[in-house]
């Protein structure tokens, strides 16, 4: 099982490749802080990468190539690949005028462990028959034919993982995890926070919950009971 593979891999790895803009570059450096201080990663571990041009933009299947290249040299490895940032029917838009396809990022994934794909762009469901094919869990923030953005011109799974990360960090007694499911399609209502194996506290809250919109935290995609 996915889940089970991931939490006993001895190294962990993330690659997180930004769109260009102020609220982007902000977007991934919340990701990896998250990762880092609150999911365990190594920070030497926790790859980010914001294409600044249109020929930085170009080079990310060639960035995905060497990080690949490099963590399938680790046999207890287990990997996370994020995208947060714009996005077309079947590619990502790093940077204005430059579209990489979906096939072309996946086609540098040479690596057999343990790996979760999240997209957070628009359209990013056209993502998911393209990755399923590399990857152990694909999340997507939208539909092929919908936006992603939400309030603060943020993509949903980001502004979602942001609007709970104040409720992440206070830590109590034996580690475990729980959580309610996901609530059915748009509904508005409180759910619980999973805790992480750290032990972090459960917390009520009120936030949206869609079953394709950020699903339910990046802690519970690395961590789902």
């Amino acid at each position: 099982m996915y889940s089970q593979r991931f939490l006993k891999a001895c190294n962990r790895y993330a690659l997180l490749i930004g769109g260009s803009g102020r609220n982007l570059t902000h977007g991934i450096s919340e990701v990896a802080r998250y990762l880092c201080d609150a999911a365990g990663f190594d920070n030497g571990n926790v790859v980010q990468f914001n294409p600044q041009s249109k020929s930085e933009a170009q080079s990310i299947p060639d960035v995905m190539r060497a990080f690949y290249n490099n963590v399938r040299r680790d046999q207890q490895a287990a990997t996370i690949f994020l995208y947060h940032g714009h996005g077309e029917v079947g590619c990502i838009r790093p940077f204005q005028g430059v579209d990489v396809p979906y096939e072309d990022l996946a086609g540098e994934i040479n690596y057999d462990g343990p790996l979760l794909v999240i997209i957070d762009a628009c359209h990013s469901a056209s993502a998911l028959p393209v990755f399923h094919k590399v990857a152990n869990q694909v999340h997507v923030s939208c539909g092929h034919d919908q936006r992603a953005w939400r309030m603060a011109f943020l993509p949903a799974f980001f502004y979602s993982m942001v609007q709970r990360r104040p409720f992440r960090r206070r830590r109590v007694g034996s580690p475990r995890i729980e959580k309610q499911p996901i609530f059915s399609y748009s509904k508005l209502g409180d759910y619980y926070i999973g805790r992480l194996r750290q032990g972090i506290e459960l917390v009520q809250v009120e936030d949206y919950q869609h079953p394709q919109r950020a699903g339910s935290g990046l802690e519970s995609l690395l961590y789902p009971r």
